[in-house]
């Protein structure tokens, strides 16, 4: 555009450009994109044994019971069991982690892997610490796609 409009001015003269190289055949053909290529999709892995790859997510803006009006979703994807816990709202990625902690991996061991959305609790610092610490592989699912969530 810098090089055309140093030559020539008409009114409109970024709509027509615009415009003549979205309707040219040889310029769609030899255009590149500046985008960086996504990443290939991949299955999930296929769990082996009980618990041993999970899917964690929260249920929101509930209808408040004794104060209680979030949930957090714990889904184990070899036996689709589900561990509910109630919470007094959103919880932050440490209160996240000891919930999970106490309320899940108390009961039925650590996971090998956990699929999660990519909510702030579960892509902060605390979190990944969290998850290496124990030896636990995170796996974020795609943005607002939330069947890929097991």
């Amino acid at each position: 555009m810098t090089l055309i409009s140093n030559w020539f001015w008409w009114p409109k003269l970024a709509q027509d450009v615009k415009e003549y190289v979205e309707s040219c055949d040889t310029c769609a053909q030899s255009w590149t994109s500046r985008q960086i290529p996504l990443g290939l999709l991949e299955p999930l892995p296929t769990p082996r044994q009980s618990w041993s790859h999970m899917a964690i997510d929260f249920m929101t803006d509930l209808p408040s019971s004794k104060g209680y009006n979030s949930i957090l979703v714990a889904i184990d994807r070899f036996s689709k069991a589900c561990q509910l816990v109630p919470l007094k709202g959103l919880s932050v990625a440490m209160e996240t982690a000891m919930t999970l902690f106490h309320h899940v991996f108390h009961i039925y061991g650590l996971s090998e892997n956990m699929v999660s959305d990519q909510g702030s609790q579960f892509t902060s610092r605390v979190w990944r610490a969290f998850c290496t610490y124990l030896g636990i592989n995170v796996i974020l699912s795609s943005c607002y796609h939330p069947q890929s969530n097991s």
